[in-house]
């Protein structure tokens, strides 16, 4: 058995030595990163494809780092993007993690994103950055290369800044080459809108999550779009206008105020609305999701809630048939979220509600997984 066992992964190294690099940078690419690093003791095809693979992902595996695991970190990123610069291996894709709390980590943080804006032939960059100082300033440069297409960006600011979106704004062509954008976004202002009226004219997707914005309605302009995703945090009304005449898919995701929508010249094929449900609700909600309802042809509602708030649910059924005598048809499918362990079929009336605006083609019901990522940060911050 053992020979025969030795001839089995032999024929395996031998075959996986012929695979070309590119199908083994691929694979490593779809694999987790700490999954992907082990594949490199397979065989020295994996080992030389671990090592020159042009897709770069660095993440803290911690949540709040202290001084020495931050100094590890910055050391591996340094000694990595040396190693590519001195052998002369292509970047497509580049992700970053990391906490930037003084000018050290700002300093390399910054040098680090101007060799990236060097690199012709990066397509991609991803950025999740926690700022607690003020010495850092994001560089136009990072958004000057031909070739990218797809730049995702998270600043969280832990030091009551506002926006890390104003140094974008001077920026004129450098971006009409992106096809995806990703913003998570602290703050923003009137002047937000103009930026993708003039500097997108090939954006197809947009995703935004926003903290807080200033103006009661938030206008998107951008005749390519076809696919805009928007997460508001917190609880505020707005009306949202979008001119997108190839938009495809919209979802919206926010808590009880849902904003008034107009699509122009004509509503995208399909709608998903993600509502968390954290503060008492009336008539009125279920008036404002139907109203919704009538936008487009394929919808999707999925709902986050709690036993407590549905103990609390006190919403005169009847007279909501009375004005709402005919549920909606187009819903395709309709969720539930809560925790584990609650039980959510014993209250009726809750769900009797949804049903007086909608009959959806499908019914599903969700555990959510907050309450085992929150025991996973607190262990990671006891450690």
């Amino acid at each position: 058995m053992a020979r025969v066992m030795k001839r089995i992964k032999l024929i395996r190294t031998r075959d996986s030595e012929d695979f070309p690099p590119e199908l083994l940078h691929h694979i490593q690419s779809l694999l987790p990163l700490k999954e992907a690093a082990r594949t490199s003791v397979l065989s020295k095809a994996w080992l030389n494809a671990w090592s020159t693979i042009p897709t770069l992902r660095f993440r803290e595996f911690v949540v709040l780092p202290n001084m020495v695991q931050q100094m590890k970190y910055r050391n591996l990123v340094n000694r990595t993007l040396l190693r590519y610069r001195r052998n002369n291996v292509p970047i497509t894709s580049f992700k970053l993690q990391m906490t930037v709390d003084d000018g050290k980590s700002a300093s390399s943080l910054e040098k680090w994103i101007q060799q990236m804006a060097s690199k012709s032939c990066i397509t991609e960059i991803h950025l999740k950055i926690d700022i607690y100082t003020s010495s850092f300033h994001l560089s136009d440069a990072l958004f000057s290369g031909e070739n990218l297409k797809k730049v995702n960006l998270r600043f969280f600011y832990n030091f009551g800044g506002w926006s890390w979106l104003n140094p974008i704004l001077p920026i004129t062509d450098s971006l009409a080459n992106v096809r995806e954008l990703y913003l998570d976004i602290k703050y923003i202002d009137d002047t937000f809108p103009n930026l993708f009226k003039s500097k997108f004219p090939y954006l197809e997707s947009l995703s935004l999550k926003i903290d807080s914005y200033i103006k009661d309605i938030l206008d998107i302009t951008c005749v390519s779009l076809k696919r805009l995703i928007i997460k508001v945090r917190h609880d505020y009304p707005f009306s949202l206008y979008v001119f997108a005449p190839k938009l495809l898919f919209f979802r919206y995701t926010g808590d009880v105020t849902i904003p008034s929508f107009l699509f122009l010249p004509v509503a995208p094929q399909q709608i998903e609305l993600n509502l968390k449900l954290r503060k008492p609700i009336d008539i009125c909600f279920f008036l404002k999701i139907r109203e919704a309802l009538n936008l487009s042809s394929k919808f999707s509602i999925k709902i986050s809630t709690s036993c407590d708030f549905i103990k609390q649910f006190d919403v005169d059924i009847s007279d909501m048939r009375r004005q709402l005598p005919c549920p909606a048809t187009n819903v395709q499918q309709l969720s539930f979220r809560a925790c584990p362990g609650e039980e959510l079929w014993g209250h009726s009336e809750f769900f009797d509600s949804f049903y007086s605006i909608c009959n959806p083609s499908f019914l599903k019901t969700i555990r959510s997984i907050v309450p085992a990522r929150l025991e996973r940060y607190q262990n990671e911050k006891s450690v």
